[in-house]
């Protein structure tokens, strides 16, 4: 009896990661990156005879990678040459910058792009959809994907013009229908495991249960989630997450008999490549290949644009708070601002990538402005909409943080919300809001005026700018506006640009600092909060202890801080711990007399 192993080494939604260097803030960061990813796929290349090496999309867009999408030779690209990349299944973000990016890709990867549901004009595949690979006389089919939301994405773009996304459960009856007898079938799709937006075939899951043949694997992407393995009937599904922080491996294990072969097992893991200290050294033969592009995206981010004068964000004393979103600013005032003036609309909603974005007095740089807006591609687009409908969207976006309740000192993300793909709490500039965190979902924003203080109507009908993707969520089968007539107006990007300005949001504020030449603190915010209450002398005390790092709160703080909840024992002996402090442990106390009873100890 024959046995062979098949390891499938694949990384995904890498987004400009190719060093170890976030470019927007110039400085190194070793969570991830191609360059380390190499380091481990050589180590198993090593110890194993059959190998495929694949990337599932989103290689581009972020992390400075757009700087190089019109030059002859992208980095990202170069990187999967020099590792020896076998295939790569192209992701949206690909297709960012137009079908000649596209032709360029295609032109430059020395392995194979596989795609069955990218199709030209004629309707045939344009890459190949699938690719027979040959192990010792094992034959293993692997079968690309796009999210065919792409063609949503896209669809005011010039790449619709040469393609169109084929839906991916037919793409695949047809690819098996043509393919020959295999021993395996391996799928890499550009999509999560969930459907996106509540559409019918964007996810693996819904595919999956569809088809009328089984995969044996299906590795995942798209939805920068970390999925180790999980059975989705008879089909073993994983994903690699996003950023190059982990490498997903999968591995099939064959027995070969005169009369069959048939698959023995099947297993996937997750390979990080930072974990409790250790970091995976990155390969030298990446760092120096791509010198020359690291050293061209320090030197764009470092681009002055201008100068703050004066602070635009009170500065936050506690550690992972969502500050930018609890209280009004001159910086989300500003970025409103600019967007109103370029888009023309009446009022403009926008999120932010980094919600503790530092802009104090000093120069003003390119990567300040991409370290809090990440995507290069974003645009703001313009619709009719009617008042109401607005308030739902805006009730929508303030849900994203938790109700507060008596006794609470810090706001709380709803954990849900939290785990999303991208930030879902949007800002609002154009017409002026006050939202009340203590009332419940749906009844949160307490005033809605214009700037002459008259109330918004119901039925009044203003211009929203807002991005195209936000916009697409929000009519979506399961989104806040699902079924509502929403008319599309024009974009920032419309090439008979029938707004006032033309160009992406990236630019449009790289270009407003360019002519101010200096930012201060004197814009209108639109929003007004109502927040925790903090007056007492417990919560200025839980605020004390969380400022000096005797509290802590999560990451992606889920639960509030509450003076009035009875504070567990081991918790009051952890807190004590961490002081130093002997005092006695006292059933039913409430966290806030313990808070001031420490600071107290602190002499505070």
């Amino acid at each position: 009896m024959q046995e062979t192993s098949l390891s499938l080494l694949i990384s995904s939604d890498i987004h400009g990661w190719y060093l170890p260097w976030d470019y927007t803030k110039d400085e190194e960061d070793v969570h991830g990156s191609l360059a380390q990813l190499s380091t481990l796929i050589k180590s198993i290349k090593k110890d194993h005879d059959h190998v495929l090496t694949f990337d599932a999309g989103d290689l581009v867009q972020g992390n400075a990678s757009s700087l190089f999408a019109k030059d002859p030779v992208h980095p990202g690209i170069l990187a999967l040459n020099a590792i020896g990349y076998d295939g790569w299944v192209l992701g949206n973000h690909e297709f960012d910058y137009g079908p000649d990016f596209i032709h360029r890709a295609q032109d430059l990867f020395q392995g194979d792009i596989l795609l069955a549901n990218l199709l030209d004009k004629e309707g045939k595949p344009y890459f190949k959809p699938y690719k027979i690979y040959d192990f010792d006389g094992i034959q293993v089919a692997i079968v690309g994907l796009i999210t065919p939301l792409v063609g949503e994405f896209k669809e005011k773009s010039s790449i619709l013009k040469e393609f169109t996304i084929q839906d991916p459960v037919q793409a695949l009856e047809r690819v098996f229908a043509d393919m020959p007898p295999v021993d395996a079938k391996i799928g890499i799709f550009h999509m999560g495991i969930q459907n996106e937006n509540a559409h019918p075939n964007t996810g693996v899951r819904d595919i999956v249960q569809k088809l009328s043949t089984s995969f044996d694997l299906v590795a995942g992407a798209h939805m920068h989630q970390l999925e180790r393995g999980l059975l989705i009937d008879k089909t073993l599904v994983a994903e690699a997450g996003m950023f190059a922080t982990h490498l997903l491996k999968m591995d099939l294990h064959f027995k070969k008999t005169p009369e069959s072969t048939y698959i023995s097992q099947r297993s996937s893991s997750l390979i990080p490549i930072y974990q409790d200290g250790d970091i995976l050294a990155p390969d030298k033969e990446i760092i120096d290949l791509l010198k020359p592009y690291h050293l061209k995206a320090k030197k764009t981010s470092e681009e002055v644009l201008g100068q703050v004068d004066q602070a635009m964000v009170a500065p936050s004393s506690i550690p992972n708070y969502p500050h930018i979103a609890s209280y009004p600013s001159a910086w989300t005032a500003w970025i409103g601002s600019v967007l109103l003036e370029a888009s023309g609309a009446d009022v403009v909603a926008f999120h932010l990538d980094n919600p503790y974005p530092k802009i104090f007095p000093g120069p003003f740089r390119k990567k300040d402005i991409y370290r809090n807006y990440h995507y290069a591609g974003g645009e703001m687009s313009v619709y009719k909409i009617q008042a109401w409908q607005l308030r739902r969207y805006m009730e929508w976006s303030v849900s994203y943080f938790n109700r507060l309740h008596p006794g609470d000192v810090t706001l709380s993300i709803h954990p849900k919300r939290a785990r999303l793909k991208y930030s879902t709490f949007d800002f609002f500039s154009g017409l002026d809001y006050t939202v009340d965190y203590n009332q419940p979902v749906g009844q949160r924003i307490v005033s809605l005026t214009y700037d002459d203080g008259q109330p918004v109507q119901d039925h009044d009908l203003v211009r929203l700018g807002v991005n195209s993707y936000r916009m697409k969520a929000l009519l979506s089968q399961n989104g806040v506006l699902a079924g509502e007539d929403i008319p599309f107006l024009y974009a920032t990007t419309d090439d008979d640009q029938l707004g006032p300005k033309k160009g992406r949001i990236q630019d449009l504020l790289k270009e407003d600092v360019r002519r101010r030449g200096s930012l201060g603190n004197n814009f209108h915010s639109s929003m007004t909060v109502v927040g925790p209450d903090t007056s007492s002398r417990e919560a200025q005390a839980s605020l004390k202890l969380l400022e000096l790092g005797y509290l802590k709160l999560d990451p992606i703080p889920s639960k509030s801080i509450n003076i009035y909840e009875n504070m567990p024992i081991q918790d009051q002996k952890d807190l004590f711990d961490r002081l130093g402090l002997e005092a006695p442990l006292q059933e039913d106390a409430r966290r806030g007399e313990i808070y001031l009873k420490c600071l107290n100890f602190l002499g505070l």
